[in-house]
Formats: structure tokens, C-alpha cells, sequence
């Protein structure tokens, strides 16, 4: 590859995902959660491709090679944008071509992660990230993802439209004190076998005023029929299991095991007869400080699922132990450094970032039969201490009244139960204990009930009782980092004519890694 690839520079994407999984310790034989029905092994080797780039890029192949195009840093906020091509016989040995040029007006031009040729009508299609409405009081700026397309291989480009928006066009008219950043930052895949283009995006109900907050992040996906290329109008978002809201202006659910996603790329493998997603998991904290709060492992991770159409994913594990990665973006490719749809038992990983100098690689990968351990994350994953009713995540955009920890109506059993401050608990505090038989309650009348108790590594065990009946035994210990904005427990189905009871009892056990006993009651949610 020519060194003026290496210098040019890319976007200012940024967060990353995986499919999470479950609230305990590090393995999975602690805690019942599903392994990967495989294994592999990697090798590492040193690779300057695609130097300075931040977002997961995709090839395309015209005509037995292998082409990259993207609109460098330089131009991206411009209207008027020079867009680097590149092809070779693979990723490996890319050579530089005439650049090309498009006119991309209204927003950002991130030209490069979603490449698709048509070869019946000898037409490139480019999807875009695309930023606008920037407000640096905000956590993050507005965006979506749109469409361009080029019939001379790249070399001028025709601006279509947009195919992704957000639930509501603009920042006020989302209630409360966040808004819906949209669905970009982005990766795509075309599944030839099944017929769809899919896009997954990391989203994120954002502070109006305030840090963008990596907890809360999450995947969502769309997908178009191949046979409508993309058009606007021909998208549609995967919504709790169906595919009926529209790409643009619909709402979406939350994406992947426990709700934790993968900020990476897709590809299928015939040899294990799944698709694999490898990439880092979204809401982690970026070596650029991006965003203000975030989870602490930056590992590689891998996750595998049969039908796309159901997004069906397996809890993810780590495909590399490096919780200092700063590598973020991905290209897959077929062992042959090619192929972006299929691979067999091998493949190939191609793995950069900006300003990480010395550090881009490959990673060559051979699956084998066996089973790995998956990561854990909470069950319900985090959310904002409001609802968002513009998502059609049954969690998200749940109806219920908060209720904090110092509230009168809240009653503590036991002594001992101390106040812990802290920025991001609700009301900025929690109520702490670690003695068995120390309990909060509270009554409430709705159908459903939501606790928030902070996770962490000194923390453990409680049961959760209503009604004054066992429901479930919680353990909140976490080993990676504190957690603030996880439900611990949530129970819907109640009477909603009835008064209920809530109590949470310490246990004063633990799982065998933590340092503690400690329970972190934040608030209770309740409502229908």
C-alpha cells in the first residue's frame, strides 16, 4: 500500500460494542451463562493499513479486486469532498487510484464503511456517517446515515439521500433531558445468502446538556431487501423482533445478548455455518476521551448467530485478553484478505485506529471445534434515569415514576445503612449496607417495579422479595468497572389494582471474586 494511504485521515466516530451478558463473576460456569459453541487461534502481525482511520471501513470486490474509498478528515465537514481510492488483489497490497469527488451538502461526508457493487448495473453505492447540528453543549451531536452512489467507479458521486434518522427530527422535541443522538456510526454487511443489506449502528439517548455517557450506549439495526439497492423509503429497523419500523423517522430497540452490542463488523463462516461479529463492545472509553464515562476493557470480542433475520446473537467473548486495546476499527475478510461476505475456517482481521502509531495489525484467525467462556455484563443492561417514549425498547421506553434513595416513603431495616455519594447515582447518592439482614423496602401500586442497585467489585449478594414471596437472588458484583445505571431487577405483570411491597434483603455472601459484601441501593421504579 502507497504511504499517502497511511496518512490520511478518516472521522470522529468513536464507541464500541459486543454482546453482553450476565451480572456476576468473570466465567461462565459461575454463573450459568452461555459459552460459544467453538474455539480459535489467533496470530498477530504488524500491518500500517489504514493508519489514522476511526470507524470499522468496508472493501467491496469489482472485477477480481479489492477496492477502499473514503472521504479523508481534510474534507469531510466540506461540501464539496475529495474521496481517496484505493484498490489491489487485497487488503494487504492496496495502491492509490486518481481520487474521485462528491458534493455532499447538509452534513457530514463519512464516506467508507458501507461499500456495495452492483454488478447487473455497474453501480457503487456508498453509505455515509453523517453528523450535523453540532452543539458543544450537548453530549454529542445529531446524526444519520445516508446514501451516494457512483456509475464510473468512485470517481464522482452523486449525493441520494438519507435512509436512517431518528424517531423525531430535531433535539427539542425530544422530552426531558436527553435526545436521541441517531442511528450511525455504523457498519454494514451485505447477506447475499438471505437477501438483506443489514446496518448496525451505535445509538444513544444523549444529555441535552452535559458528557456523553458510554453506559448507556447501545447497537440498534436496520436492514433493505438486496432487490431494492438501497433506496430510501426501503429500510426498516429491527423493533422487538420485527421488522416493520422505517429506517427513516421509525423507532428501534436495543440489539445483542443482554442489550450490549458490538462496534466491529460481520461476516459468515461456512465452516461453522453462523455469522461471526468481531470488533470491541459499544460504551467503552475511547484513548481520545470519547466518551465521558464508559466501560474500562477494551478487549477484541467476538459473538456468532444463525439468522439475521432474528438477530439471534450468543454472548460474546473475548477473541483477545487486552483490556489496554486501542485498536477500534475493523475489516474482515476471508483468509485470502478479500472476500468482506464469506469466509470458510479461516479469516483475517484487520484492526487500526487513529493516533495509535505501531499499533495497526492482522489478526489470523482459525476456528476450531470447542467452547469458550462468554463475558458478562447485567441483564438489562443501562439506562438514563428517565424514560424515552420516542424508542420502542420495552426498558427504555418504559412508563414509571423514580423513586430515590433518600426518599421518606423508602424504609431501611437494620442499622448500619450509610449514604454514599456519587455523581452518577440518582439525586447524586445511594444507600449502602453489607450485613446480612439489613433491608429495604417500599410500596408501591402499578404492574411493574424496577430496582436500581449499583454493581461493582466489592459488591454481592441480595434477594429480592414481593410481596413478601422469594422472587430472585441478585449478585451484584461486577469486576470490570462501578456500575451506576443497571436495573438489577425488574417485575412486570403485577396487579395494577393492588398495593405491593418491594423488599431487598441483604445476604451477606458473595461471589467468590468480589472484595465485599456491599449492596448500593440507588432508587425503585414503578409504574405500567
Amino acid at each position: 500500500m502507497k504511504k499517502d494511504y497511511l496518512n490520511q485521515g478518516i472521522s470522529i466516530v468513536l464507541i464500541l460494542c459486543c454482546w453482553g451478558v450476565s451480572w456476576a463473576a468473570e466465567g461462565a460456569g459461575e454463573t450459568g451463562t452461555p459459552a460459544l459453541p467453538f474455539a480459535w487461534d489467533v496470530a498477530q502481525r504488524a500491518h500500517p493499513w489504514l493508519e489514522n482511520c476511526d470507524y470499522p471501513m468496508r472493501q467491496v470486490v469489482i472485477d477480481g479486486e479489492v477496492w477502499i474509498m473514503h472521504v479523508p478528515n481534510s474534507d469531510v465537514y466540506k461540501e464539496q469532498c475529495k474521496v481517496c481510492r484505493f484498490k489491489g488483489p487485497d487488503l494487504e497490497h492496496l495502491e492509490r487510484q486518481p481520487d474521485g469527488y462528491g458534493e455532499f451538502p447538509g452534513a457530514a461526508a463519512f464516506l467508507g464503511c458501507g461499500l456495495w457493487w452492483d454488478e447487473e448495473t455497474r453501480t457503487l453505492y456508498g453509505l455515509m456517517h453523517s453528523e450535523y447540528a453540532h452543539n458543544n453543549q450537548q453530549g454529542w451531536c445529531s446524526k444519520k446515515t445516508r446514501l451516494a452512489t457512483s456509475t464510473d467507479m468512485g470517481l464522482t458521486w452523486t449525493l441520494v439521500g438519507d435512509i436512517l434518522t431518528r424517531a423525531l427530527p430535531n433535539v427539542a422535541d425530544y422530552a426531558g433531558s436527553c435526545f436521541e443522538a441517531g442511528p450511525a456510526d455504523f457498519d454494514f454487511y451485505a447477506d447475499t445468502r438471505g437477501g438483506y443489506f443489514y446496518v448496525t449502528s451505535w445509538n444513544s439517548f444523549t444529555p441535552k446538556q452535559g458528557k456523553l455517557n458510554g453506559f448507556t450506549m447501545y447497537s440498534e439495526v436496520a436492514r433493505c431487501a438486496i432487490a431494492d439497492r438501497m433506496a430510501p423509503g426501503k429500510w426498516y429497523k429491527f423493533c422487538n423482533g420485527t421488522w416493520t419500523e422505517p429506517g427513516l423517522g421509525g423507532k428501534s430497540a436495543r440489539l445483542g445478548f443482554s442489550q450490549r452490542g458490538i462496534y466491529g463488523n460481520t461476516i459468515y463462516s461456512t465452516y461453522l455455518k453462523k455469522y461471526l461479529r468481531i470488533g470491541t463492545h459499544i460504551g467503552i472509553k475511547d484513548n481520545r476521551g470519547m466518551p465521558g464515562y464508559g466501560f474500562d476493557d477494551r478487549s477484541v470480542c467476538i459473538s456468532a448467530c444463525t439468522d439475521l433475520g432474528k438477530q439471534d446473537w450468543l454472548p460474546m467473548a473475548r477473541l483477545l485478553e487486552e483490556p489496554g486495546n486501542t485498536t477500534f476499527g475493523f475489516t474482515l475478510a476471508d483468509e485470502k484478505g478479500m472476500d468482506p461476505v464469506v469466509c470458510g475456517q479461516k479469516l483475517r482481521v484487520y484492526n487500526y485506529w487513529q493516533n495509535v502509531e505501531g499499533k495497526n495489525r492482522v489478526l489470523d484467525i482459525s476456528l476450531k471445534e470447542g467452547s469458550t467462556p462468554s463475558r458478562y455484563f447485567p441483564p438489562y443492561d443501562s439506562y438514563t434515569y428517565e424514560p424515552h417514549p420516542e424508542s420502542c425498547d420495552p426498558i427504555e421506553s418504559r412508563k414509571t415514576q423514580i423513586v430515590g434513595s433518600a426518599d421518606p416513603k423508602v424504609k431501611y431495616e437494620g442499622g448500619g445503612w450509610t449514604v454514599e455519594k456519587g455523581e452518577h447515582y440518582y439525586q447524586g447518592q445511594a444507600n449502602t449496607a453489607s450485613q446480612a439482614g439489613q433491608s429495604v423496602q417500599f410500596e408501591f401500586s402499578g404492574s411493574a417495579i424496577y430496582w436500581r442497585a449499583a454493581g461493582g467489585s466489592d459488591c454481592g449478594k441480595a434477594d429480592v422479595l414481593i410481596d413478601g414471596v422469594l422472587e430472585k437472588t441478585v449478585d451484584c458484583y461486577f469486576a470490570e468497572c462501578p456500575l451506576a445505571y443497571q436495573f438489577a431487577f425488574i417485575k412486570t405483570g403485577l396487579d395494577p389494582e393492588k398495593t405491593h411491597t418491594i423488599q431487598i434483603v441483604v445476604r451477606g455472601d458473595k461471589n467468590p471474586g468480589s472484595s465485599g459484601t456491599m449492596i448500593r441501593h440507588i432508587a425503585f421504579e414503578y409504574g405500567s
